[in-house]
Order: structure tokens, then C-alpha cells, then sequence
């Protein structure tokens, strides 16, 4: 007999991000780049899982130095947000996943009205004419705004006069949120 092999091998292909060599690699990567020292790092065996819990500006850091594959950004609590980063380090090609969180970029989706905002309506009978909105109809079990309730003045040149309410279907391009 010449040698005895075995069949339970690893992969190759998925060594570089298991145990002690793809947490090396972020730890030499982090010493080379100047980066802020992480909060904890762990490996999975798709990839080297890397917490960061500094300011925003040491995680854009951190992001800045790898080749990045995908961003997702999920809201927390408190206009809060937790960005998840998939991408691989430079030289070595190991994959890495880093976590952080951040204050939320927005902390209402644009456009979207609310019961108090100031509302123009940009299409229809009504086109130009500015109002508050009374109330906003949602879909089934809070879905999608389907309906807006504004009350506008009855007449144009009087802004504090009489009003009158108008139901609008909800769409993107028939209101506007003014303020």
C-alpha cells in the first residue's frame, strides 16, 4: 500500500472563509487598511461574519475597503436602521458579510401623505389647488394607500374661506406632499 486517503475532505473552494484563516484574513485586512477594530468577528461556512458597533463613518470605512456585492438595509426601532454588506477582501478573495447599524437615511418614504400634511393635487378637476389631509384610506389589513381625504378651499382666491372636502385615489402623480 502506497498511502491512505480519505474521502471526507473539504472542499477547497470553501476553505479560504472557514475557522481561524478567513478571521485572520479580516484581522490582517483591517491592520492594513488603518480600520477601526470590530466588535466581534465569526465565520459561517459561506463566509467571515464581521460586527462593527462604531460611528457610521468607521462602517463606511470598513465598506469603502472591499469589493462589495450586495446592501440590505432593514428599519429598526428609533429611526434606526441595520445594513447588512456582502462582498469579498481584495487580495484574497474571501467573502465576508459585514453588520452595522446607523440613524435611518429617511424616516418617512417621500411623498407619502399623512393626516395633518399639506397636499397638492396635481391632476384632475381640482389640479393645482392645496389642501390638508383629513384621513388616509389603507388597503386590506393596512396595505397600500388606496384613498386620500382632503379638504380644500371652495374658492381659490380664498384660502381661508369656506371649505369643502374631496376624496382622490391615491396615486403618486395625482397628490404631492407639500409640507
Amino acid at each position: 500500500m502506497t498511502g491512505i486517503t480519505s474521502t471526507n475532505t473539504i472542499p477547497r473552494k470553501r476553505v479560504p472563509e472557514m475557522g481561524l484563516l478567513g478571521k485572520k484574513a479580516v484581522i490582517d485586512h483591517a491592520i492594513e487598511h488603518g480600520l477601526s477594530d470590530p466588535e466581534e468577528i465569526g465565520h459561517g461556512d459561506r463566509c467571515v461574519r464581521v460586527w462593527l458597533t462604531g460611528t457610521v463613518e468607521e462602517s463606511d470605512a470598513w465598506v469603502d475597503t472591499i469589493h462589495v456585492d450586495d446592501t440590505v438595509v432593514e428599519p429598526l426601532r428609533r429611526g434606526r436602521e441595520r445594513v447588512r454588506v456582502t462582498g469579498r477582501l481584495p487580495l484574497l478573495g474571501i467573502r465576508v458579510e459585514i453588520r452595522f447599524s446607523r440613524p435611518a437615511a429617511t424616516t418617512r418614504i417621500q411623498g407619502l401623505p399623512r393626516k395633518g400634511d399639506r397636499a397638492r393635487i396635481l391632476r384632475g378637476a381640482h389640479d393645482g389647488r392645496e389642501g390638508v389631509v383629513q384621513s388616509v384610506f389603507r388597503g386590506m389589513a393596512g396595505g397600500h394607500v388606496t384613498e386620500v381625504l382632503l379638504e380644500v378651499p371652495r374658492f381659490i382666491g380664498e384660502p381661508d374661506g369656506p371649505t369643502y372636502e374631496v376624496v382622490l385615489p391615491f396615486a403618486r402623480d395625482e397628490i404631492e406632499v407639500v409640507s
